[in-house]
Parts: C-alpha cells; structure tokens; sequence
C-alpha cells in the first residue's frame, strides 16, 4: 500500500464540495448534514451484496462466479452514475461515449430531444483526472484482486516451495560432500596407520637380523 500512499492514492480527488453531497438541514441547530460520495463503509456494504452471491451455495465454478460479481459490481456502479446524475436513468450503459453515439445516430433519423440528455450535455462542474496510467502485472502499484489474487498466492507459493527444495538439495549435497570428505579423511588415515605398522614391523625385524649376526 505505501507506493499507493506516496502517490496520494488515500486522498480525495476533488475539494471537499465536490466529494459530499448535502442532504438536509437539521431543524434544531440548523447544521448541514452532507454525504460522503466514497468510504469505506460504503465498500463493506457493497462487500456484503457480493458475499449474498455465494451465500448458501455449495458449489460455484470460478468463471461463473467471476461474472455474478462482475455483473453485481457493474449494477452497483450504475446506480450510483444515476444517482449522482452522471448517466441517464434509462441509459443502456456507464460509458456516456456509447450514449453520445446513440444520440448522433438517433439525431439523424428523429426530431426532438436527444434520448439519453445528460449525455447530450454533460456535466463540467467537475475537473476530469488526469491521466490513466495502466498497471500491469510487475509495477510496484500493481495489486492481484479477486481470482488473479489466488493465481498470484498460488504462483508464490509455487515460487517458495522451489526455492525451499533447491534449498534442500543443496544442503543435501553440501552434506554428501562432507561425508565424501571425511570418508577419504578416514581413508587416508587408515592407510597411514598401516603404512606406520609395516614401517615398524620391518624395523623390528631388521633390528632382530642384526642381533642374530652379531651373535
């Protein structure tokens, strides 16, 4: 989360006027009761339509259930695109742009209004962002969401459980290697123990010839 920090990412897009929507006034002290147009609570109830998908199902492929929750997050966007007037209630999708080519093309055999007015006219009273910038797989502000989560966790724990056995391998070779070392060690020492006694089994009966000459 921190690249997503640094880069404001935690921030309100807008000024505060454009991020709250005023509600109603309270009759009493006459204060001002606004909406938050993005939290976190609005998130966990939208966590909790999505979680109504598998509720009670023992069974759902991974294909279909991508596209329960695709369509379920589709509707939610919609409805509030409606409510806070930026795509007409009768519109056919969230892209004002597929509206606006609805609209050229009906303009060319109707007269009257456009069908879809809020895309005929949009609304300027919000600065559009900047830029897009498109986060793949390898950026630093790149996160695994939904299924791609569990293809990544399984990848990296794929990627781990390499690694500790090539780990295991190499410490079983470095093993073999020294017990290699110390077997030829051993060797080696048998050999020079044995060399030591036919050394002093010559002496001894080179010393024992010698006596026998002198007598």
């Amino acid at each position: 989360a921190k690249p997503h920090i640094a880069r404001g990412c935690w921030c309100d897009p807008w000024p505060m006027a454009e991020m709250y929507v005023c509600t109603k006034v309270q009759p009493v002290t006459g204060l001002q009761e606004r909406l938050h147009i993005g939290d976190s609570g609005k998130n966990e109830v939208r966590h909790r339509t999505l979680n109504e998908i598998v509720e009670g199902i023992a069974r759902l492929g991974e294909d279909v259930a991508e596209a329960d929750i695709a369509f379920a997050v589709f509707q939610a966007n919609r409805e509030v695109d409606v409510l806070f007037g930026r795509v007409d209630e009768h519109s056919l999708s969230v892209f004002p742009w597929s509206d606006a080519d609805l609209n050229a093309d009906a303009a060319d055999v109707l007269s009257g209004p456009p069908p879809f007015p809020l895309a005929a006219a949009p609304s300027s009273s919000r600065p559009p962002l900047g830029p897009l910038k498109p986060v793949r797989e390898g950026d630093a502000e790149w996160e695994a969401l939904g299924f791609d989560y569990l293809r990544h966790l399984e990848k990296v724990r794929s990627s781990q459980l390499v690694v500790a056995q090539a780990a295991q391998v190499a410490a079983q070779a470095i093993q073999a290697g020294e017990a290699e070392v110390e077997a030829a060690q051993a060797g080696e020492a048998v050999q020079a123990g044995e060399a030591e006694a036919e050394a002093e089994t010559e002496g001894q009966a080179a010393e024992a010839a010698a006596a026998e000459e002198e007598e």
